[in-house]
């Protein structure tokens, strides 16, 4: 393949994920910023996004174990805990927009403080978010 097909190739690649919407072409460009280059914070957003947050990392032990259904696996996470929490411990803004991962994570949160725990918790998600499509690879 000649240096011209491959960049075809990759500019053809980054038209589809960006028409597609799984990415802006910001967003993979500079990694921090939405699509009219704004710094992404927690504390921009509003109430039910930030107690998510604060949530999830206070129960990163139990976020880490639930699968989320989204379709995130193709940005590489690994479970619902990495659509809230980066892998360099800082806030991942993705759940800020994604009502799948709000929704599984306030799913979590109702089991654990009902008592029932992480496993029934698991269950429940596994049953009701499968339909969804491909989880995220989360043991």
């Amino acid at each position: 393949m000649s240096k011209r097909q491959v960049l075809a190739t990759v500019v053809a690649l980054l038209v589809i994920v960006a028409a597609t919407g799984a990415w802006s072409v910001s967003r993979v460009l500079s990694g921090a910023s939405d699509q009219a280059g704004h710094q992404w914070a927690l504390s921009e957003q509003d109430a039910p996004v930030i107690s998510a947050y604060l949530y999830a990392g206070s129960h990163r032990a139990e976020a880490e174990r639930i699968p989320c259904y989204c379709g995130c696996w193709d940005l590489e996470h690994g479970s619902l805990l990495d659509c809230f929490i980066a892998r360099d411990g800082g806030y991942e803004e993705h759940a800020s927009f994604c009502t799948i991962c709000l929704d599984e994570l306030a799913d979590l949160r109702g089991f654990l403080e009902s008592g029932q725990g992480v496993e029934a918790a698991r269950s429940y998600i596994d049953a009701t978010y499968s339909g969804l499509g491909k989880p995220t690879d989360t043991p």
